[in-house]
């Protein structure tokens, strides 16, 4: 996690190793939060890091999961891009 442009870590464990959560605090330490460089909340930002914390305890990645879409056919079987 990014805070102020600062490497920020959760008991000693850097749970956002891509730095995907970024914070800026304003002049009265509000934060603006953005999780994949798009607005979120504060409760989806500490839900995102214990999430991230807790498959860090579990041994888990901590990188996202990227899905697979699917492939699309033509009419004789060939595989349409």
């Amino acid at each position: 996690m990014i805070i102020d442009g600062k490497k920020e870590k959760i008991a000693g464990v850097d749970a956002d190793p891509n730095d995907d959560c970024k914070v800026k605090l304003d002049e009265e330490g509000m934060p603006t939060v953005s999780i994949y460089d798009q607005p979120a909340t504060r409760m989806d930002m500490v839900d995102f890091m214990e999430e991230r914390y807790e498959n860090h305890i579990k041994g888990k990645s901590l990188t996202p999961k990227r899905y697979f879409s699917g492939v699309n056919f033509d009419e004789s079987g060939k595989i349409i891009r």
